[in-house]
């Protein structure tokens, strides 16, 4: 199987038009048509957990963070699919294994994810 870069680009198009069905549907596409190409699906895995966050399906937008992770072998993008997989999990109400998440996410040198913990230490020391 071949890359695919038109449909790929064509559901980042429609999810930055907001056309977040035709998106979903596009990357759901390329799943099936290349779940073989680790090099790549990854992003389509984080993009569709981003529109499943957007619609606050927290439980799918885990199942897609996770499988980003898993198969994301660049740090500089599995350190942001950490930070997002601890929001969906807080947002899910799962806040142990969001802020664990989001360790791991600062860890990994994501600045967004250390400002989060320093927010998060805040609210705890002052309740």
């Amino acid at each position: 199987m071949y890359y695919n870069p038109i449909l790929f680009h064509l559901g980042n198009i429609q999810y930055m038009d907001k056309d977040y069905k035709g998106a979903i549907d596009t990357y759901n596409q390329l799943l099936i048509d290349e779940k073989d190409r680790k090099d790549y699906i990854y992003k389509v895995n984080a993009s569709l957990g981003n529109i499943h966050m957007l619609f606050e399906e927290y439980s799918e937008a885990i199942q897609y963070f996770t499988t980003a992770i898993n198969n994301c072998e660049d740090d500089e993008f599995k350190k942001q699919y950490f930070f997002l997989r601890g929001r969906s999990y807080i947002l899910n109400k799962n806040t142990t294994l969001g802020i664990n998440d989001i360790k791991t996410s600062c860890k990994m040198g994501e600045k967004l994810a250390c400002e989060t913990l320093n927010d998060i230490d805040k609210i705890i020391k002052t309740n």
